[in-house]
């Protein structure tokens, strides 16, 4: 039997295609027509669809590729155009329309080789010409100047007024530097059409590289005057308009080109750059992300992108920015500070000094660098050094309170406290609300366990500032450090009775509640603050985390839930929320809940682990793995990121990679309990019993209770042949943990035992309590399905479908088991099986036999090819192409299967009706 089951090698959705009718009963050449319709009136958005639909019907439509090719071209999807504009080469449309077009585009990805050998003998004069054009400038490109001007000669022979031509010679004239006299043919062929958007894009372009930018926007903006689409030109002239500092026009040449092109780079980097300036970070941050693909030609982004990373707080992100574009850029100082900024905050002082001495040695003034420099000095041990900087800062600026403090706090790390203390005092004249100064003092005394003195310079500026909150809760501070815990109370006390909703101080009593375990205290704290301060994130996350602990399920998503609303771009309540979905079996509800993040939002580690938890726990490996890759990228050193790899390949069925993911998981940490389990249960299935005794004895020393270990001691049981331990093992396992997977193992040992109906009816007493159990109503109905009660397994996979429309498994084995007496029933459902899991070779197989019952011989023998070349040897495969050919009257193909087959293997289920098919050919 054909039967996918969920509890062993685990079939499941990959991607959920939906099935989009056309809606309407319009034939190709209907949709063809309105496409050549709306690309006349500019509507190229509507054509794109009709175009789509009209090859949806009929792919091999020739003109709809080559106009699919122009549309893409025109927004800048050059990568699109090409294989578009090739299809339509392949399906044999004009090749005068195609050759041309397709040779631009390649151009413009920098293919010139592919258009050099492009051939022109096929072509008209005004094709030829046009191609050779685009020829002489690949050559160009590629530095052959004397065959580039062979083939301007080539063209202008071909036809003398070529236009292509003539602008081809302009264009090379202007990537040679000659501007003059390329502008100089570039103005006479305006004369000559006045309304050729080409010849004012070469105009801008020339008008660019003559650095006048005025004059570059205004033939820019000529173009789109005639062709509002022109995606190229728009692109140009808002980046002009950003160099210019005009942000409200570049914005809105942006937001036009985004509309046509969304995930195009340049534009994102345009509007990424603006939402910079104007300090909003996390939307620059998504923007600068769509345009990483073209850092080549857009360094800056980088740039931008850690510098908007490390404003927002995100260090290991910055970090990786800062040195793409220190890579890219290593003559930057801009570049070289930013990196610098990172690598103080990582600890990594020597680094620094590598990068800032150029900046200094070019630049001795920079005062940032040089507090950047001093700063690292310091840490590293060199403090006179460092010293000498910061008074070299407080030199240039003498009046500034901050570098009097910075070389204070410079003094008091090289040991001088009494001239440290003459600065920080300077500082505090110069501003005597600089409240770093103080802060300064009192984290010294902390940081050299001297509590005495931070508690009486912590007292000072309480008498400072007596109205304070802030110097209130600084001395509560030093009270608890010094392990003064009723003082540290009275000081957060009185810091609420002058502000009663203080987050500072409410925040630290409720620690201290936490600590006592008093749960209501707390509570009443954080509800202080949201009295106080309406939707405030760390108290609503405060008070979900009490929901947790208390187990309130309703009051955590409420109070998730309003903090998702009030802060839509944090993501700590999504992640809390995401979690406590997962945990209640509503995986579903993750995806929509991270669908607002931005993109570098979505990349970020802990993100990026709900997500792939979230697809492991509904079996969609392809995607988890996916996510898993990204998260491995930026955490190779996780285990719990390996073992996560490790269950996405196993549910993939590559057991060789989750095998490889297990090893460095426990390499990385030999403790990690859910890799020692995997490994023990992959050593038990390959037969290695020696190492899987291992595993076992470590695991048993580290969680003896353990279901799971449990129920491996019961795999150990079995294996010995003592079936009567195992069940009772299992049954162990179960009351201590009674869940649905060791429900199943309990059920499988009984069944091994020899006791079907037993097993069958542990199932059924679950559903009776819990009916709605997708997990078990699939176990429930393979079983019965083995047992050949079919009818009740129907029902039960029907049922399992209301639950679960998207359930592979159940779709799957319906299809299989109705195949003969209901054929057209069973294809509808195999037809779904196969959309949800088209790379599954079970599925497939079933589909083709399903197909086979349906006598529709073709679609069958593809589904069994496709099947074939997941497992290539699966002598059921074999066999069902055997069968499929021989009802196609292919009985000499048929033969050679099912001889070679039968040679070489006689264990498989369906051996019988091989060697009778055989024998039955002629």
């Amino acid at each position: 039997m054909n039967i996918i089951f969920q509890a062993g090698r685990a079939i499941v959705p990959i991607l959920a295609l939906a099935l989009v009718a056309c809606g309407s009963g319009d034939t190709p050449e209907k949709h063809l027509a309105n496409a050549r319709q709306f690309m006349s009136e500019s509507k190229n958005e509507s054509a794109l669809l009709e175009l789509k639909s009209a090859l949806q019907k009929d792919s091999s439509l020739g003109e709809a590729r080559w106009l699919l090719g122009k549309i893409y071209f025109d927004a800048g999807d050059l990568l699109s155009a090409g294989k578009e504009l090739q299809r339509a080469l392949e399906l044999n449309w004009s090749a005068d329309d195609v050759l041309p077009a397709l040779a631009q585009s390649l151009l413009f990805q920098g293919k010139y080789p592919e258009v050099l050998q492009f051939p022109t003998s096929e072509l008209q004069s005004a094709g030829r010409a046009d191609l050779l054009g685009s020829k002489a400038l690949a050559a160009a490109a590629m530095g052959e100047n004397k065959k580039s001007a062979r083939l301007i000669k080539q063209a202008l022979t071909e036809l003398p007024d070529s236009l292509p031509a003539l602008l081809a010679k302009a264009r090379i004239l202007t990537n040679q530097g000659e501007l003059e006299r390329a502008s100089d043919i570039t103005q006479e062929l305006i004369v000559i059409d006045p309304t050729n958007t080409v010849v004012w894009r070469l105009m801008g372009d020339i008008r660019t590289a003559q650095r006048d930018s005025a004059g570059a926007i205004k033939a820019f903006g000529r173009v789109l005057d005639l062709q509002q689409n022109d995606f190229f030109s728009r692109f140009k002239r808002s980046m002009l308009l950003l160099e210019t500092g005009d942000s409200d026009a570049a914005r809105a040449d942006a937001t036009e080109l985004l509309t046509i092109a969304p995930s195009h780079p340049g534009a994102n980097y345009i509007l990424g750059i603006i939402q910079f300036r104007e300090g909003d970070y996390p939307e620059a941050i998504a923007s600068l992300t769509a345009a990483e693909p073209a850092y080549s030609d857009l360094p800056l982004a980088l740039l931008f992108m850690g510098s908007a990373q490390l404003l927002e707080g995100d260090l290991d992100q910055a970090a990786i920015y800062a040195s793409r574009f220190q890579s890219v850029a290593p003559q930057s100082l801009q570049g070289a500070k930013l990196l610098a900024t990172v690598r103080i905050q990582q600890a990594r002082y020597k680094e620094v000094q590598v990068l800032l001495t150029p900046v200094l040695e070019v630049s001795p003034t920079d005062i940032s660098a040089l507090n950047l420099m001093s700063n690292a000095l310091l840490h590293d041990g060199k403090t006179d050094q460092g010293i000498e900087l910061l008074f070299r800062v407080a030199q240039l600026q003498p009046n500034s309170a901050d570098a009097q403090t910075r070389l204070g706090a410079g003094l008091l790390m090289g040991g001088e406290s009494e001239a440290a203390s003459q600065y920080i005092q300077s500082a505090l004249k110069l501003d005597p609300k600089f409240q770093q100064a103080d802060i300064l003092l009192i984290m010294n005394h902390l940081l050299s366990l001297d509590y005495k003195a931070a508690i009486k310079s912590a007292k000072a500026y309480r008498q400072r500032n007596p109205l304070s909150t802030a110097a209130m809760n600084i001395l509560g501070r030093v009270y608890q450090a010094a392990g003064q815990q009723s003082k540290a109370s009275e000081a957060f006390v009185s810091a609420l009775a002058l502000d009663e909703g203080d987050p500072g101080a409410n925040f630290s009593l409720a620690e201290m509640a936490l600590a006592r375990k008093d749960t209501s205290r707390a509570r009443k704290h954080y509800e202080a603050i949201l009295e106080h301060h309406d939707n405030y994130l760390p108290a609503l996350l405060g008070l979900a985390l009490l929901d947790a602990e208390d187990q309130d399920g309703p009051g955590l998503v409420r109070h998730l839930e309003q903090a998702i609303a009030a802060h839509p771009d944090a993501v700590e309540p999504k992640l809390l929320l995401g979690r406590f979905h997962i945990s209640d079996g509503r995986s579903d509800k993750v995806a929509p809940l991270l669908a607002d993040l931005n993109q570098v939002q979505r990349k970020s580690p802990r993100v990026l682990q709900l997500v792939a938890i979230a697809q492991l726990s509904v079996n969609d490996s392809s995607n988890a793995r996916y996510t898993l890759e990204q998260l491995i990228a930026a955490e190779p050193g996780n285990a719990e990121t390996h073992h996560l790899m490790a269950v996405a390949a196993a549910q993939a069925g590559d057991a060789l990679r989750s095998e490889v993911e297990i090893k460095r998981a426990l390499q990385v940490n030999e403790n990690h309990f859910p890799a020692r389990i995997a490994a023990a249960k992959l050593s038990l299935a390959n037969n290695r019993i020696d190492e899987f005794l291992q595993h076992l004895k470590r695991l048993v020393s580290l969680a003896p209770g353990n279901s799971e270990v449990i129920l491996l001691q019961a795999a150990e049981a079995q294996n010995n042949g003592k079936i009567a331990e195992a069940i009772k093992l299992s049954e162990k396992a179960f009351i201590t943990t009674p869940v649905p997977a060791t429900l199943k193992a309990l059920a499988i040992y009984t069944d091994v035992g020899g006791d079907r109906d037993g097993a069958q009816q542990l199932y059924r007493t679950w559903l009776s309590q819990i009916p709605d159990d997708i997990e078990i109503t699939l176990a429930l109905a393979q079983s019965l399905q083995s047992s050949n009660a079919v009818a009740e397994a129907v029902t039960l996979y029907e049922k399992l479908l209301l639950l679960d429309p998207q359930n592979v498994a159940a779709l799957n084995n319906l299809a299989w088991m109705l195949r003969e007496t209901e054929p057209a029933k069973a294809l509808t459902f195999a037809r779904r099986a196969g959309s949800l899991a088209p790379e599954s070779a079970a599925v497939l197989d079933t589909l083709a036999m399903v197909e086979f019952s349906n006598k529709e011989y073709k679609r069958a023998m593809r589904s069994v090819n496709r099947a074939l070349k997941q497992r290539p040897q699966a002598p059921a495969l074999v066999y069902h192409r055997a069968m499929i050919r021989a009802a196609q009257g292919n009985s000499v193909s048929a033969k050679e299967d099912l001889v070679k087959l039968l040679a070489h293997t006689t264990e498989f289920a369906e051996f019988g009706e091989a060697q009778a098919l055989l024998e039955s050919l002629p």
